[in-house]
C-alpha cells in the first residue's frame, strides 16, 4: 500500500472556507472518481489556513497511473479555481509496512 499525502497551504485566508467546501464538495470527490485510491481522509491542520489529505492506494501501479493520467489536471483545476489564494502544495509519498482496518487488510507484500 502508497500513501499519498498533500498538504495545502493558503497563503490567503479569506479563501479558507470557499476552499474546504470546494475540496469536500467537488474536489476529492473528482479524485475518488479516478479509482486509483482505495480511501481519502481530508482533514484541517492546527496551522491556519492549512490542510492535509491523505489518499491510500493500493500499490505503485496505481500510483503511477495516478501521476501519469490524473494529477496534473487535477492540481491545475484546484489553482484555477483559487488563482488569488496563493495555495502551496507540499506533496509526500509513502509506502505503507503495516495497515489494519475493518474494512480491508493489506499485506507488507504489496
Amino acid at each position: 500500500m502508497i500513501i499519498y499525502e498533500v498538504t495545502y497551504i493558503l497563503k490567503d485566508l479569506e479563501f479558507e472556507k470557499r476552499f474546504s467546501d470546494f475540496m469536500i464538495d467537488v474536489h476529492l470527490n473528482d479524485l475518488y472518481q479516478t479509482e486509483c485510491f482505495l480511501s481519502i481522509a481530508f482533514a484541517k491542520t492546527q496551522t491556519s489556513g492549512a490542510y492535509k489529505a491523505t489518499f491510500y492506494l493500493k500499490d505503485k501501479k496505481m500510483m503511477d497511473k495516478y501521476i501519469n493520467k490524473y494529477s496534473v489536471n487535477l492540481r491545475k483545476g484546484v489553482i484555477e479555481k483559487f488563482p488569488k489564494a496563493g495555495i502551496e502544495f507540499v506533496r509526500v509519498f509513502s509506502y505503507c509496512l503495516y495497515f489494519k482496518s475493518e474494512q480491508f487488510t493489506q499485506s507488507r507484500k504489496t
